[in-house]
């Protein structure tokens, strides 16, 4: 059953990395996701959760899931990718106990910058933004 559909509109920060160099193309995408502040909102405007590096999430009342992704689909030109992701067993009670699937659909940017890989650019860092619909799924 679905619990909630929430919408998302954050901020990712990507950095630069010279490791990243060596096996690129000049023009290649260079950047680490380095943070993703994304504030998860029902319509009515309530904070659900955060979404944080890593798959996980973390909702207001303190409960915590982590999750292991099952499927990505594209999205168009621009977009991250339409995701699909497993959730473990959430730690603390709360909004997150019971969740088993959490759905990205709907995506608007978010996708890393392309930058010359080159020393002056090592280092570099830019916020993209993006926004996505979230759908949470709770077995019955």
């Amino acid at each position: 059953m679905t619990l909630r559909t929430a919408t998302a509109s954050a901020s990712v920060l990507f950095v630069s990395l010279l490791a990243a160099c060596g096996s690129m193309s000049p023009m290649q995408p260079m950047y680490s996701q380095a943070s993703l502040p994304a504030t998860v909102q029902v319509p009515a405007g309530n904070k659900v959760a955060m979404e944080t590096v890593g798959v996980a999430w973390e909702s207001m009342d303190g409960s915590k899931l982590t999750a292991t992704q099952v499927a990505v689909a594209p999205n168009g030109m621009g977009n991250i990718p339409s995701q699909l992701v497993k959730g473990n067993p959430a730690m603390g009670s709360g909004a997150m106990s019971g969740v088993t699937y959490i759905q990205r659909v709907d995506t608007k940017g978010g996708v890393a910058p392309a930058m010359a890989c080159a020393a002056g650019n090592v280092g570099a860092k830019e916020t993209v933004k993006y926004q996505a619909d979230y759908i949470f799924y709770k077995a019955m």
